[in-house]
């Protein structure tokens, strides 16, 4: 499985196949002047049999500070699992 967060139909960060039993990937990724956000899971193009995998907690938050702009800066954190059906 890859896991991707894709902005206005843009990938902003996209992991490495991931196989089952592996530990979970980190994804922290600012989405600041974003309109939609996708988070994709797809094939590794390995085939799809027994493939299972999420997003596990992904959370989209706001910086207290205003940037230089007056927008608050908009991040989407979470972390990739994959496991086995």
């Amino acid at each position: 499985m890859t896991f991707s967060v894709l902005a206005d139909g843009r990938t902003l960060v996209a992991t490495p196949a991931i196989r089952g039993g592996q530990a979970a990937v980190p994804v922290d990724v600012d989405v600041c002047d974003a309109q939609a956000v996708d988070l994709r899971v797809v094939d590794a193009a390995n085939g799809t049999g027994n493939d299972h995998g999420h997003w596990a907690m992904p959370a989209l938050t706001s910086g207290w500070s205003l940037s230089a702009d007056g927008a608050r800066p908009w991040r989407l954190r979470g972390r990739t699992d994959r496991r086995p059906v």
